[in-house]
């Protein structure tokens, strides 16, 4: 190696270290930003009106406030199916102080109900925390000879015309899951939108529908009373908390629904130190019996995930929803 070349490696080294320093200058920055956080009101915007949604998120934000010492005001912002108080978050600065409390309705389906979504449910978001799965179950009216969903594919083909499943509207998860069942049953299914997911219950038991595609919440306690029979989970995987329920996707082969949730995110790019101390706070709410209690009153189980365990299911869980949208043909 000649003179010249020992001089320019000096100098790429002494770059090199000055960029550390740099790097490490900026990562001290922002834990003491982090540290400082928040110094001022948070809004958690909830893009539905004012009701369970709304209220959930009042609770867990509550030992926030109070740990943290600022106030974590919980915004509605209806509208758009979710969209508009979405949006808003996505458009806003990521510096902690606008966050967004989300389901799976209005982020990940919403996009592909509504023309022109605004924002990029993936892209656009940093994701936080995971606070609970919503796991939703398909049963049936007990009148109906069948235990199973191979059964009730056989009692269609024998029936014409008369296997019908309600749901809580259309264009919702539900509403989806029966026709992604009419694709793939191999028989008709005739898919009976309600005004919500009450009402569909209802109807069930009513016999104005065969059964139901709903949340395992009110559905188990239907199934438990002997008003409804539940038949299968309609995600990927079987519930915890009803373990010997098989996925309709073990008879159907390709049948399975993204896992329904409630989460907390921010906007795109905010700071790793204001999410994991946003995290770590959140956590430790819901780990309080009160707020366990608070959450299980409004038919909701616990689940907390980590920001890459959130991010990795919305992954996921938006790549399976975008092949069941091309798959049943689904437009805006």
């Amino acid at each position: 190696m000649n003179r010249f070349q020992g001089t320019t490696t000096g100098a790429a080294l002494t770059q090199l270290a000055q960029l550390a320093c740099a790097a490490a200058g900026m990562l001290t920055a922002l834990s003491v930003f982090a540290q400082a956080y928040p110094a001022k009101s948070v809004r958690m915007i909830v893009p539905y009106t004012p009701g369970a949604t709304t209220e959930v998120a009042r609770v867990i934000l509550q030992r926030v406030s109070a740990s943290l010492g600022q106030s974590f005001v919980v915004d509605p912002r209806p509208g758009g199916g979710g969209t508009i108080g979405t949006n808003v978050v996505a458009r806003s600065a990521p510096d902690g102080y606008t966050l967004l409390y989300s389901t799976a309705g209005n982020l990940l389906q919403a996009p592909f109900m509504v023309k022109d979504v605004p924002f990029h449910p993936i892209k656009d978001f940093t994701a936080i925390i995971g606070v609970v799965k919503t796991v939703g179950i398909l049963a049936i009216n007990p009148s109906i000879p069948v235990h199973s969903v191979k059964e009730l594919i056989e009692w269609g083909k024998k029936n014409p015309g008369k296997l019908s499943l309600g749901n809580s509207g259309a264009g919702a998860a539900y509403y989806v899951g029966v026709d992604l069942l009419n694709k793939l049953a191999g028989v008709p299914v005739i898919n009976v939108p309600y005004k919500g997911g009450a009402e569909a219950n209802l109807g069930a038991i009513a016999g104005e529908t065969t059964g139901v595609i709903g949340s395992v919440t009110s559905l188990k306690a239907l199934d438990k009373a002997g008003k409804l029979r539940a038949l299968a989970v309609i995600e990927g995987t079987r519930f915890a908390g009803l373990p010997n329920l098989p996925t309709v996707g073990e008879t159907i082969p390709g049948f399975a629904l993204p896992v329904g949730f409630h989460g907390i995110l921010g906007p795109a790019g905010t700071p790793r130190p204001i999410v994991n101390r946003l995290y770590s706070e959140i956590a430790a709410s819901l780990k309080t019996p009160e707020v366990v209690k608070a959450l299980d009153g409004f038919g909701l189980d616990v689940a907390v995930s980590d920001p890459d365990e959130f991010a990795a299911a919305l992954k996921s869980d938006y790549d399976l929803f975008t092949r069941i949208v091309k798959l049943l043909d689904i437009k805006p």
